[in-house]
């Protein structure tokens, strides 16, 4: 046999060898059917009070829309050609049931009355949420009882795997009792599709596709990504009132903006 011809196939016979004698990589570890039953009752007992601020702030928004397209006609009036891509822009953005992050401080195109108009908004559906929160407090606080019952349950069971999954599960849970249906993992966990529609998941272990995640402010719903292309890629996001978007800028002032992948 020639060198030429010898050399690649031993190489290629010990690659084979290395590998199949390599450890196989581990299984990720299963959330035990005991918690996925809590947690999807937890889940559950959200649902209507969820279900109530988003009917709240969807009727809000429509009237925000509304409130716009006048001032957008006003703008037309009074020649303020240069206003009203960005009007329009808000506008289009709530009345199809979006949400983006307001009118930038900066931007003296932008009429003084829409500022005004996005902050009584604002403060409508904080107004929103501090009346219907408070009732989601007592869901919480059972939750946290029922996980620590199951944590002790699983610790004399010896079952390592289950105690480590409940364990992180109250972590993420850290800080919730502020705001149960904003402030928690499952307001972030789950598909999410970007504007060209590419899907992108974030778990609650503060991993995602392509980088890591973690809160910044849980009362204001803002969270930080960190993508693993480098310490500089970076994205600051606010997740909408009604938890169906997220939008936010990086360091070059580009805007981003996320929508929850239907279930």
């Amino acid at each position: 046999m020639k060198l030429s011809l010898f050399v690649p196939a031993v190489i290629a016979s010990l690659v084979s060898g290395l590998l199949s004698a390599a450890p196989p990589s581990p299984a990720p570890i299963g959330d035990p059917p005991e918690l996925i039953a809590l947690r999807d009752s937890y889940s559950s007992s959200l649902a209507p009070l969820r279900t109530k601020v988003e009917d709240t702030i969807k009727l809000r928004s429509a009237q925000y829309a509304a409130d716009l397209q006048k001032l957008e006609d006003q703008a037309a009036a009074t020649n303020r050609i240069d206003a009203i891509p960005l009007l329009r822009a808000e506008r289009d953005a709530f009345a199809a049931g979006g949400w983006t992050i307001g009118f930038s401080k900066d931007d003296k195109k932008v009429p003084s009355a829409a500022h005004e108009l996005r902050r009584a908004f604002d403060r409508d559906t904080a107004k929103t949420r501090a009346e219907i929160v408070p009732a989601s407090r007592p869901l919480l606080n059972d939750y946290l009882r029922k996980l620590d019952e199951l944590e002790r349950s699983l610790l004399k069971a010896k079952t390592v795997d289950g105690v480590l999954a409940v364990r992180q599960e109250k972590q993420s849970l850290q800080g919730a009792g502020v705001d149960p249906l904003g402030g928690t993992n499952s307001l972030v966990v789950g598909a999410w599709l970007d504007e060209k529609g590419k899907a992108i998941e974030f778990f609650p272990t503060g991993q995602l596709d392509g980088g890591k995640w973690s809160w910044t402010d849980r009362s204001r719903r803002a969270l930080r990504v960190n993508w693993n292309a480098g310490s500089k890629f970076i994205l600051d996001l606010v997740v909408s009132p009604d938890g169906s978007q997220m939008s936010g800028v990086n360091p070059s002032g580009g805007k981003r903006t996320f929508t929850r992948k239907p279930r």
